[in-house]
């Protein structure tokens, strides 16, 4: 069974995700499969100028569903692509496909359990994207020397 949790709008998505790798009452019982942020291509720059909020959803997601592309150029996508690429260089970029093929993958998601030892968190930490993307190694020292990929300090991974 799946849990979705749709915040509407501007929701700070930290906290939500901090609760589920954190929180003693939900360990077992939950896990976080995907974290799926939807971009307005017509609003987006006005949004992302204006609330923070915006920029740490598209920062934090594992994918990233960009919408009303219909209502702007042929470019946009292309454009908005790189522009959410440098926020978060990890995140599956795609347009909105309403068709019910499209949306049940996305409920889909295995997701990474901390509780199981033999679980790989090499695909849910996505360090090789951040090192692809900046051209170098991740420096691994921890938060303090501001080098590790934000990303992961949301996920509650303090250093290594």
């Amino acid at each position: 069974n799946n849990v979705v949790i749709e915040t509407t709008g501007l929701a700070e998505p930290g906290p939500v995700i901090q609760a589920f790798l954190s929180e003693p009452t939900l360990d077992g019982l939950y896990r976080v499969a995907s974290v799926i942020t939807v971009v307005d291509a017509v609003n987006w720059q006005a949004t992302a100028d204006s609330h923070d909020e915006a920029v740490r959803q598209v920062a934090l997601a594992d994918k990233i569903l960009v919408s009303k592309l219909d209502l702007e150029g042929a470019a946009t996508f292309e454009t908005l692509s790189g522009e959410l690429r440098a926020i978060n260089p990890a995140a599956e970029i795609a347009r909105i496909d309403y068709a019910s093929a499209a949306v049940a993958p996305l409920l889909m998601q295995p997701g990474f359990d901390a509780a199981d030892a033999r679980a790989d968190p090499t695909r849910w930490l996505s360090l090789a994207s951040y090192e692809a993307y900046a051209g170098k190694p991740a420096q691994t020292e921890g938060i303090a020397d501001q080098t590790l990929p934000g990303h992961l300090e949301a996920r509650g991974i303090e250093s290594f």
